[in-house]
């Protein structure tokens, strides 16, 4: 009964700031690595796409610390 089994606070707040990461670097992609046709500049893509790495990676690590 005595034990305290809530999710640290900061690993709540990591956990909130990857997923915004990863949902800004998917619309980083979009807006800026796709052209009109449809296809995909990696130069241009880049900036997404780590984004997206560094926030799904929080997310990740958040979920298994929290």
């Amino acid at each position: 009964m005595a034990a305290d089994d809530a999710p640290d606070p900061l690993w709540i707040a990591v956990l909130g700031a990857g997923f915004l990461l990863a949902l800004a670097g998917l619309g980083l992609f979009a807006f800026l690595g796709l052209d009109r046709t449809g296809k995909v500049s990696l130069t241009r893509a880049r900036l997404g796409l780590a984004l997206f790495a560094i926030g799904a990676a929080c997310w990740t690590l958040a979920a298994y610390q929290a």
